[in-house]
């Protein structure tokens, strides 16, 4: 399983070589910005799981602007069953100095809202067919780009009742691309 990926590989990739397809400012931010994704919160405790975006990507195009930011999961267990996501926002076009106010922007993604992929914690991918970004589907090949399914314990859970995988998913190097050239096509179609 040579040039094998893991999800959060996948996904960094995909937001580094989306770099190369749009002239974009990338945004460093001083402070991680940070989304809610879930909340097992009750009346003596409270436990958040987050996905945090330590920088993003300003992208100008025909008229229109978008955020797009590699995030990676933060907080309490309640968000375990998520590892990463690629988000997608679009944005009011800015001047520079209004490129401060993005984190604000970001931070409404909560429960991935904005999000076009999300990876899971056992490796397999997905997305919110009710989110902003619905539109936005797997390409068809992905299926081919598997190098390794998902493998669960027999008769083991998490308290939760989520299977207990005994080998993520994992995915071949050639999916990066189709993932970027589907990312690109998206930002084109929106962009309209």
């Amino acid at each position: 399983m040579e040039n094998s990926l893991q999800v959060t590989d996948l996904l960094k990739a995909v937001y580094e070589d989306l770099k190369n397809k749009f002239p974009h400012k990338e945004l460093t931010f001083e402070k991680i910005v940070r989304t809610e994704i879930a909340d097992d919160t009750d009346w003596h405790r409270s436990r958040t799981g987050y996905m945090c975006y330590k920088k993003a990507l300003y992208i100008k195009y025909n008229g229109k602007a978008f955020i797009f930011s590699y995030g990676t999961k933060c907080g309490q267990y309640s968000g375990d069953e998520y590892s990463c996501d690629l988000m997608l926002l679009e944005v009011p076009l800015e001047e520079e100095h209004q490129l401060t106010e993005i984190p604000k922007l970001m931070r409404l993604n909560d429960y991935f809202k904005s999000s076009l992929i999300i990876g899971m914690s056992d490796g397999s991918l997905g997305t919110n067919s009710k989110g902003k970004m619905a539109g936005f589907s797997m390409p068809f090949s992905f299926r081919d780009f598997v190098a390794q399914d998902v493998e669960t314990k027999s008769g083991v859970v998490f308290m939760d009742l989520r299977s207990v995988p005994s080998q993520v998913a994992k995915y071949k190097s050639g999916l990066v691309n189709v993932l970027v050239n589907s990312t690109k096509e998206f930002i084109l179609a929106l962009s309209l």
